[in-house]
Order: structure tokens, then C-alpha cells, then sequence
């Protein structure tokens, strides 16, 4: 499984199959550095989108950095990672561009708490006291993960922000960031649509908070919650959930085991949704009373949103709708000559 249907393309050029997954992370790094290399003097910006193999199951590294960490092999992939960004940081010193370079460094869900390799190591990470994990849907153990701003000279350093964003903020406070007006005005050719996200530029360069805001949470075209951010308030209102073990917040242990966030292990709460202070119960341990105007305005509110949400928003039809779009490929399939 961990080469089947894998390839690497350069553009449009096959460059490596069958996959060899060992070094794989350095020859990414290489490919991004000559990136960097090649357009550090264009008179123009370039956009670079680095995208680790880590850390993801299966774990591999170099035999010389394996066996580094105490944490085993997830602890030797974050090492590699480690490197790797060190070397991307450090080419853009190298070229004098840290102080007209923007960096986010961030992750896209968090640890799958179900993944355990047959001999007993931890591969998918965890999440502290935070309930669930990846593809659960609303669960906050799933979907908060920490994001790093650096823009040497313009952005301050050393600032923790304890604010909700989302990786859909990333355009416009891009466009934001550099100066440029919003992707309406940019591209006034095209037809308008309002974006997700939100630019929060102020909010990295001197806390200003952006404006109230709800988040929504998905499982695939379904809502589980929603999180409304108001001033330094954050609530969370859960209107489906997982029906854990008793106990715990994952659903048993293997590589490819994890809590779908549909079917059978999912409940709906109907009219009464679950709803947290984050700011107060971080780990949602303690729903709001249901009695209470506090939950009773705030549930209003996000319920009313949700209305006004579903009445104007079109979902796309799933790529997955026919099995021609989810079968395997076996022309991408690794091959040798006899």
C-alpha cells in the first residue's frame, strides 16, 4: 500500500515510479529550494506552495536520521521535517528575501489518533486533551491546529495570538499583506463571489480582532458545527456529533481505522445542539445549559445563520459520483520490465 497508485511528476513528466518513499522529503526540499534559487532576482513575486509527505503515515526517513527521536518514528519524521523547513528558511536568508517574504507554516487537520503500526508505534499523533481527531467532522481535536506567521521586519515576533482563524483566511490576508486590493477589485473580470475567508492582517501585525464571524465546520456536505467568533468570545454550537466508546474519543486502533464523521457512529442533536464556551472549556467538557439566555441567544443566532447559509450556498456534485472518478487507475500502477 505504501507505493501502490504512487508516482512524481515534474510538470508533466514522470520522474519517479515505482515511488521510493526514503529521501523523499530532502528531494522535495531540493526542488524547492532551486525554486527559490531561480526566482529569488525576478522582478516580479512568485508564490511557493511546499507541501511535506510529513508527517503522515506510513512514516519513513533517511537511515540517518531514523532512530534520532525518543518519540520513535513519528518523532524521527518530525526531525525530517524539521530540517527540511530549516532549509527552506534559511535559502531565503541565503538570497536577502526574509524581509520580502511572507511564510505560513501550518497543518491541514489534526492527529489521527487511530493509527498504530503492527508493531505498536503510535504513527498518527495525538491531540492532548482536545476530543477526536481527523476526518470527525465538528470534533475540536480534528480541525484546531496551531499556524505560524513570519515576515521578517514587518510582522512582529514572538506573538502568540489566541484568536480563531482558518486556512481560508490565507488569500486574502495575502492580498491584504502585500498591498493589493481584494480579489474582486483584482480581478474585476470575474464574476463576484464572497469568499469564506477573511483577511487578518491587522490581527498579525497589532491584534486588532476582525469583525464577528461564523466558521463552519463540515462533513462533507453536511454541517456539524458551527463557531461563532465575536470580539474575544468563541462558541461552538455541535448539531451532530460522534457517538464515542465510553471513555474515549477515537474508534479503536489501526492504519487505516478512523471515526467517519456519516453513518452509525454519528448522532444528531435536533432541536437542543450541544454548545461550548471555547474560551472558558477549551476542551468542551461542559455544554452550556440549555435554560440559560446565554444558550438560548447564542444557538438562536447560529441557527438563523445556518438558515440564511443553506438557502444561498450551492454545494458542487462529488467527484465521487460514478465509480470511473474512485477507481484505481492501472495505467498510474508501478510497472518493470520483466
Amino acid at each position: 500500500m505504501q507505493h501502490l497508485n504512487c508516482l512524481v511528476m515534474q510538470d508533466e513528466v514522470v520522474v519517479e515510479q515505482p515511488l521510493v518513499l526514503e529521501g523523499l522529503s530532502q528531494r522535495l526540499v531540493d526542488q524547492s529550494l532551486e525554486f527559490i534559487s531561480n526566482h529569488a532576482n525576478d522582478s516580479r513575486p512568485f508564490f511557493l506552495y511546499h507541501a511535506f509527505a510529513h508527517v503522515h503515515t506510513p512514516m519513513f526517513t533517511l537511515p540517518s536520521m531514523a532512530g534520532r527521536s525518543r518519540h520513535g518514528r513519528y518523532g524521527d519524521n518530525v526531525e525530517e521535517m524539521d530540517a527540511g523547513v530549516g532549509k527552506i528558511l534559511d535559502a531565503l536568508t541565503c538570497h536577502n528575501l526574509d524581509n520580502n517574504t511572507i511564510v505560513y507554516f501550518v497543518s491541514d487537520h489534526g492527529a489521527h489518533l487511530e493509527a498504530i503500526a503492527p508493531d505498536g508505534q503510535r504513527t498518527g499523533g495525538y491531540n492532548g486533551r482536545f476530543k477526536g481527531g481527523k476526518a470527525m467532522g465538528g470534533a475540536e481535536g480534528g480541525i484546531r491546529v496551531p499556524g505560524i506567521y513570519r515576515w521578517s521586519g514587518h510582522l512582529p515576533a514572538g506573538v502568540t495570538v489566541d484568536h480563531p482563524t482558518s486556512l481560508l483566511d490565507m488569500m486574502p490576508t495575502l492580498l491584504h499583506l502585500a498591498g493589493l486590493p481584494p480579489l474582486h477589485q483584482l480581478l474585476p473580470n470575474l464574476p463576484y463571489r464572497e469568499l469564506d475567508g477573511v483577511s487578518v492582517a491587522n490581527l498579525l501585525k497589532n491584534g486588532t480582532l476582525p469583525p464577528p464571524r461564523v466558521l463552519l465546520h463540515h462533513c462533507v456536505q453536511a454541517i456539524h458545527a458551527l463557531r461563532l467568533v465575536k470580539d474575544k468570545k468563541v462558541y461552538k454550537m455541535h448539531i451532530a456529533g460522534h457517538k464515542w466508546p465510553k471513555g474515549s474519543t477515537q474508534c479503536g486502533w489501526g492504519e487505516g481505522t478512523f471515526c467517519r464523521c456519516y453513518g452509525d457512529n454519528v448522532q444528531h442533536y435536533g432541536h437542543q445542539p450541544l454548545l461550548f464556551d471555547l474560551q472558558k472549556d477549551p476542551y468542551e467538557d461542559h455544554p452550556i445549559p440549555t435554560n440559560t439566555t446565554e444558550y438560548i441567544e447564542v444557538t438562536g443566532m447560529l441557527q438563523r445563520y445556518l438558515t440564511n447559509w443553506r438557502s444561498r450556498v450551492p454545494y458542487p456534485r462529488s467527484q465521487f459520483r460514478s465509480v470511473a472518478n474512485t477507481i484505481l487507475s492501472p495505467w498510474l500502477q508501478p510497472f518493470r520490465w520483466p
